[in-house]
């Protein structure tokens, strides 16, 4: 039974060491195109997507991942009216780090939102897949 207890404990330390290897403050930069657009679109929808891309490219985002398992996102200017800030929770993965954002601008969000962040190899840049459409991306580089 001792061996069992120190053996999970051991398993404990090195997750949470694990966990802490992603703790800090990211600057996201957003990658997309025309692609997103829906063809299905009527034109005057797609003529609104277009104008919005280059906007989107814009918008200044930052994740902190802090060492208590919590986490904020902030996203401000180009397709962002003011300042959006949201908060929840974050976990590691096999292949990056999984973000649940539970409220925004302070109110509770009734489903909150999770997000896969996935992690290059060899570097401590992560990335999101498609938050935008297909062929979008957010890549999230840590900040100095």
């Amino acid at each position: 039974m001792t061996q069992i207890v120190v053996g999970w404990a051991m398993v404990s330390v090195v997750l949470a060491a694990f966990s802490t290897d992603w703790v800090g403050t990211y600057k996201g930069q957003s990658i997309v195109d025309e692609s997103i657009i829906n063809p299905r679109y009527d034109g005057k929808q797609q003529a609104e997507m277009r104008d919005r891309i280059p906007k989107i490219r814009k918008t200044r985002l930052t994740l902190t991942l802090r060492k208590d398992m919590t986490c904020v996102a902030t996203s401000e200017g180009g397709a962002v009216t003011g300042r959006n800030v949201a908060s929840g929770t974050w976990k590691t993965t096999s292949t990056g780090v999984l973000v649940t954002l539970k409220e925004s601008q302070g109110k509770v969000i009734a489903k909150p939102r999770t997000m896969k962040l996935v992690e290059t190899p060899g570097k401590k840049i992560l990335t999101l897949n498609e938050p935008y459409g297909p062929n979008s991306k957010v890549i999230f580089r840590p900040t100095k």
